[in-house]
């Protein structure tokens, strides 16, 4: 395969974005398997500035000489401002990987730019569908997206995410555990309309106005559109769970394992995930999980968690009633479970299914 060179584009390079690590754990895999070529994006933070560049210097750069083959690989999660006009002009060979693009009804009401990204992006991929040779999806469930819309070889290759060995913060998991007075819950994840945060503070009053009247909800992650925090900040307020529900914001890996450490289940009410990376980091952690029966998490968490219908309030609290209330002599072998399902998705088997599918291209 030295004589490859697989060139990525993506929209965006970011730290602490799903979509870049991805990528560069693909350029990592590309490297090991002898290949060439480079990461192009539309914009990227300047620490990336000697793995990325421009998407517009592409083309000017020469590759290596000889015999060499190019195929170009689309990171495709939401609408490009060039990178599609782009591929569709270029004459080699074209892979897609498709990690979803969340539908723009979850955002109209709140972002209107967002949702046109999401509008643009799901119309994107209709348009390049055709010229698209070869494709991976993170799921089935993103798979059957591209089918539909007439890509042809869809091969499936979740994503790689490596188990986060840092210590929690020992100062931050005291205080979580000294403001404790009942059930903690966690979700993890971008404050965006799609992720079910009314849901998951429904569920919490229905518990506060119950026999689990201390519980707590910690919601982690980078804030999303003032519209909808405010919403949510006004759900809040008017049921009077102000120093039940917690946003976070964003914390750093030690504090985030501090979370996973103390919190007694991981609830996930996302109504579109496309993977759901934070519910395999929570079964890294051993956590208990909660989770939706739509999207891909149940391909993420197999029977290592318990699915709820995420539009019923009262059964997602039946459900989590029931998994709290568990004795330890239950409780040790489901951890177990969730750590060796998230054990499956390893370096080696995103390595040899993406090195395998090239080959055969």
């Amino acid at each position: 395969m030295r004589d490859v060179e697989v060139h990525q584009f993506l929209t965006d390079l970011f730290p602490v974005d799903a979509v870049g690590a991805h990528t560069l754990a693909m350029r990592r895999a590309l490297r090991e398997a002898g290949m060439g070529g480079h990461i192009w994006a539309e914009a990227f933070d300047p620490h990336y500035r000697l793995v990325a560049r421009r998407y517009c210097r592409y083309g000017r750069e020469r590759g290596r000489r000889g015999r060499t083959r190019r195929v170009l690989l689309y990171q495709m999660s939401t609408g490009s401002n060039g990178i599609v006009d782009l591929l569709h002009g270029l004459g080699a060979p074209l892979a897609a990987y498709y990690h979803n693009i969340t539908p723009p009804e979850f955002f109209y009401p709140f972002d209107a730019e967002a949702a046109e990204r999401m509008r643009r992006g799901r119309e994107q991929l209709c348009r390049l569908a055709p010229r698209i040779r070869l494709a991976f999806a993170a799921s089935r469930f993103s798979a059957e997206e591209l089918r539909s819309v007439g890509v042809k070889d869809v091969r499936l290759l979740p994503p790689f995410a490596a188990p986060d060995q840092t210590s929690p913060d020992e100062r931050y998991l005291r205080q979580l555990r000294d403001g404790k007075r009942g059930i903690d819950l966690l979700f993890v994840g971008r404050v965006f309309p799609h992720k079910g945060h009314q849901q998951l503070i429904r569920v919490l009053a229905l518990l506060a106005a119950g026999a689990e009247s201390e519980v707590r909800l910690f919601i982690v992650g980078r804030p999303g559109p003032n519209t909808y925090l405010d919403l949510l900040h006004r759900v809040v307020t008017r049921l009077g769970l102000d120093r039940r529900v917690i946003f976070t914001g964003v914390v750093s890996q030690a504090q985030l394992a501090a979370h996973y450490r103390a919190a007694d289940l991981f609830l996930c009410l996302s109504e579109h995930e496309g993977f759901c990376l934070p519910l395999l980091e929570a079964m890294h952690r051993g956590c208990l999980c909660l989770s939706t029966n739509t999207g891909a998490s149940p391909e993420v968490a197999g029977d290592a968690a318990l699915y709820v219908n995420p539009y019923y309030p009262a059964d997602i609290v039946q459900g989590l009633r029931r998994l709290v209330a568990l004795p330890s002599s239950d409780v040790d072998p489901l951890r177990r479970k969730a750590r060796e399902r998230a054990a499956q998705f390893t370096w080696k088997r995103f390595y040899d299914g993406l090195a395998e599918v090239l080959r055969a291209a």
